[in-house]
């Protein structure tokens, strides 16, 4: 028989064991004087995933009653720990544990990430060595005993509390959960409406664009702040104070809850510190004069130099020339134009784009990454229009290119059978694709020149967008809260349990004599490692 005992919260040494027991197992909560004046933790009061009432297992007495029982009675010896020593009853192994607190959130779990460490055992250990906690019937009985175990605190602490001040804290409960619901419900509204907004498709003239949040980095970061005011906030008050919610279910609705509200709070602070350092900047550099200068140099001159490099037939690469001449002017005529109209804009506002820029990180450190990522997409979308063209004909060449060689193969592909197939060509369709062809091989190294140039330019942009996105996201998800956790109070992230192989502590001098116990195994947390919290594990199931 396995006895599961706990370590702390024990204030009798005699008196009634109350408790549960599971076939072959005992899990001990308390221990009473009078079953029946302390009943009241049995009235539905317990709560956190109950499934058993406790109910009295066995008697608790003091070293000198022990011979003096039957034999055949279940009872247990005490030192003045409150922990046992001797049992009238042998074959009994001794689990010790400390009982979780629910009021701050801890709690026992069998978790798939625990490392549960080896047994070293000895000849005198043999009887606890062959407690084998890795059997898989084993397993799927720890799972029946640890919601019991980590209800175990609070039906410890009722046993002191008067019925009269559980309903006192049980009307103050609700009265707060019912002022934090009332303070919710216009966030919520608001939440609802500005969302059903963002998640609109944006059509003009007839154009559908998709929702606002794929093409704007500011309207997505605001998604995201109104979302999880919409979910995790009212989540987390309908929870908080709900017995009918897991243990489980409420830590983890509590730590997303106040980490969002850890990261809003340090994302304000660095937005802060960010508008100081450009307002500063601005009056000591005059840093907002060279935006126009930096759009010029970098954006418009620089592409315009590189297509005229490209032009004159660079580290002796012989392009086609019209076809060259054709593209740098038609490229850079798109370049041009671009400039003409996002200069004299640049040039007029700088100070006053400089000033919202530096404004703006007052709504935290990613609303401003956000909106650098959107400046950073206009200035850089002359880039993009001549991306699209070149890779667009490249690409349309290219397939030209794998068609006519089919023709030189006798075959064709068949668009009703979607595959190739074999085709016999007249001579004029042969004289033909061989001339089209000749001219499309000729004329690829040149649109391909064009493309790579292109394609280079759109790299380097989207690195930098990259950057700034994954900047973002990072600051909206990183486990500040949890983190923190890890240090201070480690026992309220559990990654399972583990046991221990320990000396018996006593405080009297042990005597020979039936059921005296040398060793015990200690029920012990396991906590959730950095890297895991870090970067959590892929799981099948998410809540």
């Amino acid at each position: 028989m396995r006895v599961f005992w706990p370590s702390t919260g024990l204030t009798r040494s005699t008196g009634h064991v109350v408790g549960w027991r599971l076939e072959d197992t005992i899990c001990v909560a308390t221990i009473v004087d009078d079953w029946m004046s302390d009943r009241s933790i049995s009235d539905g009061s317990v709560s956190y995933g109950q499934q058993l009432e406790p109910e009295i297992i066995c008697r608790a007495v003091n070293h000198s009653h022990l011979d003096s029982l039957a034999r055949d009675e279940l009872a247990f010896c005490l030192d003045s720990n409150s922990l046992p020593i001797a049992c009238t009853s042998g074959q009994i192994e001794i689990i010790l544990y400390d009982p979780p607190d629910p009021a701050r959130l801890r709690f026992l779990s069998i978790g798939p990430t625990s490392q549960t460490p080896s047994l070293r055992g000895s000849a005198e250990m043999a009887k606890q060595d062959s407690y084998t906690v890795y059997s898989t019937s084993q397993a799927a009985h720890m799972r029946d005993i640890i919601p019991l175990l980590n209800q175990v605190k609070d039906i410890q602490r009722r046993t002191h509390v008067t019925g009269a001040v559980r309903q006192k804290n049980s009307h103050a409960t609700s009265n707060f959960s019912e002022v934090l619901t009332m303070a919710i419900l216009p966030i919520k509204l608001f939440s609802e409406t500005v969302l059903s907004v963002f998640n609109r498709d944006l059509r003009v003239l007839g154009f559908g664009f998709g929702p606002a949040r794929e093409w704007s980095s500011t309207v997505d970061q605001l998604h995201r702040r109104l979302e999880w005011l919409l979910q995790v906030a009212t989540a987390f008050s309908a929870t908080l104070y709900d017995p009918t919610v897991s243990m489980a279910r409420r830590s983890e609705l509590y730590m997303k809850f106040w980490n969002t509200v850890w990261l809003i709070i340090n994302d304000l602070i660095m937005g802060y510190c960010v508008r100081q350092s450009l307002l500063l900047l601005e009056s000591e550099y005059k840093i907002a004069e060279q935006i126009p200068l930096i759009f010029s140099a970098y954006f418009v001159d620089a592409v315009n130099e590189s297509l005229k490099w490209l032009d004159e037939w660079p580290v002796g690469l012989k392009l086609n020339a019209p076809l060259s001449q054709f593209s740098c002017t038609s490229l850079q005529l798109v370049v041009t134009r671009w400039s003409s109209f996002l200069s004299p804009v640049l040039q007029d506002n700088y100070q006053v784009i400089y000033m919202v820029l530096a404004h703006a990180s007052l709504g935290g450190l990613t609303l401003w990454l956000a909106l650098l990522s959107d400046v950073f997409r206009l200035i850089t979308t002359h880039l993009y229009l001549g991306y699209r063209l070149t890779s667009t004909i490249c690409i349309w060449q290219l397939r030209s290119l794998g068609g006519l060689f089919n023709l030189f193969r006798g075959k064709r592909w068949n668009v009703l059978r979607q595959r190739t197939d074999s085709y016999a060509y007249d001579v004029d369709q042969l004289f033909l694709g061989t001339l089209l062809f000749t001219v499309s091989a000729f004329l690829f190294p040149t649109v391909l020149a064009y493309a790579a140039l292109f394609s280079t330019l759109r790299l380097l942009g989207l690195g930098v967008l990259v950057v700034l996105d994954e900047a973002r996201r990072a600051l909206n998800a990183f486990p500040l809260f949890e983190l923190m956790l890890r240090v201070k109070e480690s026992s309220r992230l559990p990654a399972g349990v583990y046991f221990d192989l320990t000396s018996m502590p006593q405080t009297i001098t042990e005597r020979e004599g039936r059921g005296s116990f040398s060793y015990c195994l200690q029920l012990r947390n396991s906590s959730r490692s950095f890297k895991d919290i870090v970067i959590p594990r892929n799981e099948t199931t998410e809540s």
